[in-house]
């Protein structure tokens, strides 16, 4: 039995050095510049403007219920595999908070809401923050929920734009974050393999 034992532990370590011998490899040959994805709303872009709206027409603290909700619908939708948009999804939970909290509202409210969303602008330290990441050579990749179209609006009407290398929708994977589904298509459109190491033989 002692000798079963020392030699299984004997070829756990055995595979354990091989597997950390493989990740050390693939990290060496590993090649090309490395790539940060952004998400854009809220992270990138101050949504304040919009959610001050939404106060004005829902309520006090309507406007951060609102994109908590959005949040979670959207989650919602990548468990279930559901997708229509996130245009439409915005404007739903908005009318969920407000009918929430009993205040009826139309497709006119949430124009004021959407006029928002469309020009927003970018925290301070955005700018500065892109800048030094590009300086330093990095590739940066805008990657949003929000439509292609939208998006691209979005970062260049907050002059943006041209600070990424690409922008990307999760319209391509029609699934929202954070459904891995999104993540396996922005790496595949930006031809970034991503390796799974572990050194872990559990994991081999």
């Amino acid at each position: 039995m002692l000798r079963s034992l020392v030699g299984s532990e004997m070829c756990i370590r055995d595979r354990y050095q091989r597997r950390v011998r493989e990740i050390m490899s693939a990290m060496r040959s590993a090649v090309g510049r490395k790539t940060l994805f952004f998400d854009i709303n809220e992270t990138t872009l101050n949504l304040e403007p919009a959610q001050r709206v939404v106060d004005e027409l829902g309520g006090h603290g309507a406007g951060q219920s609102w994109f908590d909700r959005l949040v979670q619908m959207s989650m919602v939708c990548s468990h279930t595999k559901q997708y229509d948009g996130f245009g439409p999804l915005a404007s739903s939970a908005f009318g969920a908070v407000c009918q929430s909290r009993g205040v009826e509202v139309k497709e006119e409210e949430w124009a004021r809401v959407k006029a928002e969303l469309d020009v927003l602008q970018p925290h301070e330290d955005v700018v500065p923050g892109l800048d030094v990441l590009a300086a330093q050579g990095w590739r940066l990749v805008a990657f949003s929920n929000s439509p292609l179209a939208s998006l691209t609006a979005q970062l260049q009407q907050a002059q943006l734009y041209n600070r990424y290398d690409a922008v990307l929708s999760v319209d391509g994977a029609r699934a929202f974050k954070p459904a891995l589904v999104c993540y396996e298509y922005a790496l595949s459109e930006c031809g970034v393999c991503l390796l799974y190491t572990s050194p872990s033989p559990r994991d081999s």
